[in-house]
Order: C-alpha cells, then structure tokens, then sequence
C-alpha cells in the first residue's frame, strides 16, 4: 500500500500527469449529472446513449500516465468512455424506478474471469516478488470491467429493431468516415510525405492510433454493414461504404486483419451457400483492387509486400512476434496454473520491455521520452496463456464460444429461404474473424469487439426470438435477467 501511495505521490508532484484521464473523469460526472434532464425525456437518452457510443468508439487517443524516469502504464483512451457510466446509470435507474428487467447473460462467467484476473494478480505479483498493488494492475482489472460495461450497455439499450438499426446506421457512418480518413492520412503520406495523426507512416490507422485495431474494427463494420443491408438498408449508400472499408483495410498493411477478413469472408461462403456466387464476386474484387494497388506505384507496393510477406519467415515482424510468442511459452511453462499476473509480461521478460521513442503515437502526441513497460505478446491467447494461465485463458475463450455456439445453433434452425439466416452467419462470421486476428494480435481491449457482442446478443436474445423464456430471479421487486 506504501508504494501505491507512493506511485500516486510521485505523479502527482512530477511532469505530465494523466491529463487526459482527470478530464475524462470530470466530463463522465458531468454526463451523469445531466442523466436527471434526460429522464424527464422519454426515448431521448437511449438514442442518444446508442449515437454517441457508436460515434465515440473509434475517436480513441493515447494516455501516458507517468512520473519522473517511468511510465506506470499507458493505454488508449476512446471518447465513448465518457458515456458508458452515464449509460450503465441510465439503465441501473430503469432497474430501480421504472423495474425494467436487465438482461446480463454470462454474468458468472464474466464475474469469474474478472475474480481469476485479480487472482493471477496476487499469486503473480507474489511469484516476481514485486508490489502487487499497482497501478497497472488496477487500471487492468479496471479495463475489464469497463469492456464487460461496453458488452452488457449495448445490450440492454438496445430493445426492438429500431434500436438496432440506430446503432448500425451511425455505427456505418462513423466506420466508414474513419476509414476515409485512415486513406487520407495514407495517401498524403505517399504522395506528400506528410506525416500525420491518421497513419503510422504509410499505414492507415485513422483515429484509433493502430493500424492492426483499426482494421480490425473496419472489419467487423463491414459485416455489420451486411446485416444492415439485410435489415432493409440502402445498398446505395452501404455498398460504397463496404468499399471504403475494404479500401481501408488493404492500406492498413495489417496482416493479420487481412488474414481475419478473409476467414470471415470464408466463414459466409460456408453458412450461405446461396450467396457463394455474390462472395467469390466480392473476393475477385478485393483482389483486382489489390493489383491496382500493387502496381499503380513503386510507393504504393509497400502495401501489398507487407501484407504477402505473411508467408515470409524471415521477416523481421515474423521474427519479432516468434520471439515474443517463445518468450510467453516459456513463461507459461513456468507459471502454468495462475501465470505471472495479468499485465505482468513485461516484469516477466525485461528484455522484451519497450523503451519509448520518436515516431510513435505516443510521442506524437506529446507523451513520449519515458521508458515504459508495454510489451505484449502480440497475441491475445499467448498473452492470457503466460499472464493469466491456463484457466483465464479457458474462461476468455468460453465468453466467445458461447455465441459461437447459440449462433450455430440458430443457423442450423433457420431456414435456407429466411433472411436472419444471413444476419446469424455475418454475425457468426464477425466473431470467428474476431478469434482469428486475436492469435496474432492483441485484441482482447478492443472497445468494438465486446461493443459488437452486446449487438449480437440484443439481436439473438431479443429480436430474433422474443418468446425465448428467461429465468429472472426477482431482486427487491425488479427482473434481472442472467440466463443465456
């Protein structure tokens, strides 16, 4: 406890000192404090809730907080973070005053996750001999709790099919801004050589400060775009908007997004065998765009040579991430059952701990020139493996299998001639590219990802069968629904 007080004593009397957190801070009260306007307003704050969570997700900046010689940890920080505490509010407020039943499917499994965290926390701290009260572990456990906010907000927000058309609709609009501005800022890049906040030199990133995050996020709006053509959308404006993103996604030179796109494109041809015809189409297409990528340009080509270098052994990412990847199993096997403590890979592996430098989004905006512990495994199941052991990553993967399989099981129910059967397989095939980019990324932080399960759900638990028959257990007169 000393040394937390410490840490806390020694930010606050040095330098820059997480600026950006105490103003998302003050701003998250504001957005409660105005929560008893918004009541008086019936439908107003839901909507608007829904808007500024899809707006918001991707508008993400980086956050140092640091003292005099260290970082104690860095994160990205996304403008929908200041509406998920005025939301969960909005929705506890409905539970009490007006009982309106809140659906947390996967509470225990999310509760034992996050208990498991702490604990690998605890034992891992104990097992590096380091102060196990920190900061970063706070901020960790802390993350996990607000992407499960994220997963279960979206949720219960979310009450007919009105609801969910809202969201697709500015959730597309956003995508696809941030995609254009993701080319823009690659293409005054190439042909400018200007240096700029929306690529990390020649890759797209837009406003979510990684070209790996960013392409990942384009890809699950894609397959959303998809369902909201389904839903009865305007094929005008989103098969354009479709483009943009897959635009997007090739000049982020993100090989494993690609490689998730693909799987996802894959998981479709698989479960709509009527639409085969329309994906290989779309297939033949990204490829043509490819080419003209490929050689409009020597400039231009780096795209393409980074992205078929996934086959390359030799190359220095694959070289840096299979270091990385031996350097986690070998923790792991050191630390099969609780790991080292979440966040703890870099205290685990020193060599592998990242001095800050020049050229970054750290430093661009104005955070960098401390040394900072922020090594990753570039894997979000290497990660878990050798921080959270066996078990955290068991209960990570059970989260994600259980809307794999409700989503089989509605496909295999679903009539061939029935359009939901096209909106089950996208959605199915935004979580398998999900899982596939998470082998050889670090996704499991990603805002969208879990902001994407609590659309998935709303619409499986809600929309698509609203006679399914919950067990509520009554607390203090009001439903809280926990079943899947």
């Amino acid at each position: 406890m000393f040394d937390l007080l410490s840490e806390l004593a020694s930010m606050v009397t040095a330098g820059p000192i997480m600026a950006a957190l105490v103003l998302c801070t003050l701003l998250a009260l504001l957005a409660a404090a105005t929560l008893a306007f918004l009541y008086h307003h019936a439908g107003a704050p839901k909507k608007a809730f829904l808007i500024g969570l899809a707006a918001g997700i991707p508008i993400m900046t980086p956050a140092l907080v640091q003292s005099r010689q260290a970082a104690a940890f860095a994160m990205n920080l996304s403008l929908a973070d200041l509406l998920v505490p005025a939301a969960a509010l909005y929705l506890l407020h409905g539970l009490l005053k007006r009982s309106q039943p809140l659906q947390v499917p996967l509470f225990w499994l999310c509760l034992a996750y996050t208990l498991w965290a702490a604990l690998s926390i605890v034992i891992g701290g104990h097992t590096l001999r380091i102060e196990m009260l920190k900061i970063s572990h706070l901020v960790s456990l802390l993350k996990i709790v607000a992407l499960f906010l994220y997963f279960y907000v979206i949720l219960n927000l979310i009450e007919d099919l009105g609801d969910m058309k809202v969201l697709l609709k500015f959730w597309i609009i956003t995508g696809t801004l941030v995609g254009l501005l993701g080319i823009g800022g690659a293409l005054a890049y190439q042909l400018f050589h200007i240096r700029n906040f929306a690529a990390g030199d020649f890759r797209a990133m837009g406003t979510l400060g990684n070209p790996n995050l960013f392409a990942g996020y384009l890809t699950t709006t894609f397959l959303l775009s998809y369902v909201y053509i389904v839903l009865g959308g305007n094929k005008r404006f989103l098969i354009p908007c479709m483009v943009t993103h897959g635009v997007a996604i090739l000049l982020s030179a993100s090989k494993g997004s690609v490689a998730a796109f693909a799987v996802g494109a894959f998981t479709l041809m698989v479960f709509l065998p009527r639409r085969r015809v329309r994906i290989l189409a779309l297939a033949l297409g990204t490829l043509t765009a490819a080419a003209v990528v490929y050689l409009a340009s020597d400039d231009s080509r780096v795209y393409m040579d980074r992205i078929l270098s996934i086959t390359d052994l030799d190359d220095k990412s694959h070289q840096r991430r299979l270091a990385l990847w031996t350097t986690s199993l070998e923790i792991w096997e050191d630390h099969a059952l609780f790991g080292v403590g979440l966040g703890n890979f870099a205290l685990a592996s020193p060599e592998q701990a990242l001095p800050e430098g020049t050229g970054t989004k750290w430093s661009a905006a104005g955070l960098g020139g401390v040394k900072r512990e922020l090594a990753v495994s570039h894997s979000t199941y290497l990660s878990l493996l050798c921080e959270m052991g066996l078990p955290g990553l068991f209960l990570f993967l059970a989260i994600f299998l259980c809307f794999v399989f409700t989503l089989l099981r509605r496909i295999s129910r679903t009539p061939a001639s029935e359009p939901a059967l096209k909106i089950h397989a996208a959605l199915l095939a935004s979580i398998v590219s999900t899982l596939a980019q998470a082998g050889v990324a670090n996704v499991e932080n990603s805002r969208a990802i879990w902001a994407s399960l609590g659309i998935i759900f709303a619409y499986e638990l809600k929309i698509f069968r609203k006679d399914i028959a919950h067990t509520a257990p009554v607390l203090r007169g009001t439903a809280i629904v926990t079943s899947l």
